[in-house]
């Protein structure tokens, strides 16, 4: 193998390598992405409930001590 070549195939298993990492990152990014999305779900949830619980309060005539 003449130098070119050599240098040809260590780009060459760079790239490789690169490219696995950028797969670990999608992967990490996409597992982040859903952990979100499922505490967004719970903040909506949690929200809807805060807002239930007001207009119950409300109906009682009982004041929230926690201001939002």
């Amino acid at each position: 193998m003449d130098k070119v070549e050599e240098k040809l195939v260590r780009i060459d298993e760079r790239l490789l390598n690169i490219e696995q990492e950028l797969r670990i990152f999608r992967t990490d990014l996409d597992i982040l992405r859903t952990k979100v999305e499922n505490i967004e779900g719970y903040r909506l949830e949690i929200d809807h409930a805060l807002e239930r619980i007001a207009v119950i309060e409300k109906h009682l005539g009982i004041r929230s001590k926690l201001a939002a």
